[in-house]
């Protein structure tokens, strides 16, 4: 039996490897080769193999699918569809690239051709792609824009700022909008601009949130006429927006002083004594000076143990003898606020000291020996009488 076409397809051929062998060879094939295919041999009775060929298609999306760019208000509804065909049947996932954090992504939504997204605000703003796989490859995606559109936002991180006259500051606000047209500061119906010589105005991306701007006016040394109230404004098809920031005066503050203590030092003797009739100022040692009330007369040296210490400054009188005549201070007490050649008698005193700073007998003492003056001038007095 010869070989014979039996077809004008010039992809398909018979082909006899060996004498036994017929086999259909089907070149470049298509979707539309798939089928049942018969091979049959004319014995008698006749024999025949049945042959399903699947042919697998790798996953396509349909051109139709756009548009991949989409603008949309905040609040309203954003649909995506990713329309995928191939053998077997492609399954399609939904994912959403981070474009704070380049080179990832994340899955979104579930399986199928449509993407839903309620309530849309500008954090969903971002680049979207469908990815269709059907275990053929290569996998195949599509990619989607989603642009969302607000109004203006300003937000100031001080409504007032103060500074001193002379010295640089700078006014912040951050600007947030989609999509960012008019932003500048402005005071009154002045504008400011790069133009000036002691003003700058700078344009920083925000990092920290999507279609948002850090606007700043910097004024490089502040004058008088700077202070008042200034304004950040922002507008775009969808509105306008200002606020106010208030720039005042610092005074500078005075350099801190510190205190000194001055320290006098004097002899013990003769630091004050009565001259004319008129008080002189007396020192205590390690703490400044005093000044002696009115009459007294001797030096007087402050001691942490006795405090109240009154020393003699005159060669006149004797510690142990009475006081006669003008009356060096000795060990005949005194009346107080009385005046001597040699001091004062201060009834208050804890110690008396003589001028060579020798420690007389104690008050005490000294009140013990008057009593006894006192009773053998009595007792000698009543004597003679008899």
């Amino acid at each position: 039996m010869e070989d014979r076409r039996m077809i004008n397809d010039m992809r398909i051929s018979v082909e006899r490897p060996f004498l036994w062998d017929w086999n259909l060879h089907i070149r470049n094939v298509s979707i539309t080769d798939a089928g049942e295919y018969l091979c049959q041999l004319n014995t008698v009775p006749v024999q025949s193999k049945k042959i399903n060929l699947l042919v697998n298609v790798p996953p396509s999306l349909a051109d139709w699918t756009e548009p991949t760019e989409m603008t949309r208000m905040e609040g309203q509804l954003v649909e995506l569809f990713c329309n995928a065909t191939g053998v077997p049947e492609p399954k399609v996932t939904w994912h959403r690239m981070n474009k704070w954090q380049p080179g990832t992504s994340e899955r979104v939504g579930s399986n199928g051709e449509h993407l839903v997204i309620h309530n849309v605000t500008r954090m969903c703003a971002d680049t979207y792609y469908c990815v269709a796989d059907n275990g053929v490859p290569p996998a195949t995606k599509m990619e989607f824009h989603v642009n969302v559109n607000y109004p203006p936002e300003i937000d100031l991180h001080n409504g007032r700022i103060g500074q001193e006259v002379g010295k640089e500051t700078i006014l912040e606000c951050v600007i947030s909008a989609s999509p960012l047209h008019v932003s500048r500061w402005r005071r009154g119906q002045e504008i400011y601009s790069n133009e000036g010589d002691r003003h700058e105005v700078n344009v920083y991306d925000n990092n920290k949130e999507p279609n948002s701007i850090v606007l700043s006016l910097r004024i490089l040394r502040v004058e008088q006429q700077d202070y008042g109230t200034y304004t950040c404004e922002a507008s775009n098809n969808f509105g306008t927006v200002v606020r106010d920031m208030e720039l005042y005066e610092v005074r500078p503050r005075p350099p801190p002083t510190t205190p000194t203590t001055t320290t006098t030092t004097t002899s013990p003797d003769n630091v004050w004594r009565q001259q004319g009739g008129n008080s002189e100022n007396i020192h205590r040692h390690g703490s400044g000076s005093r000044s002696k009330k009115p009459g007294q007369v001797g030096n007087y040296h402050g001691d942490r143990h006795s405090p109240d210490v009154i020393r003699n400054s005159q060669d006149s009188g004797s510690r142990n003898s009475g006081y006669a005549g003008n009356g060096a201070f000795g060990s005949t007490p005194r009346p107080s606020g009385q005046l001597g050649s040699g001091g004062m008698y201060d009834p208050n005193a804890r110690e008396v000291y003589d001028q060579n700073g020798s420690r007389s007998i104690s008050a005490y003492s000294h009140c013990i020996l008057v009593m006894l003056c006192l009773t053998s001038s009595f007792l000698w007095m009543t004597l003679r009488d008899v």
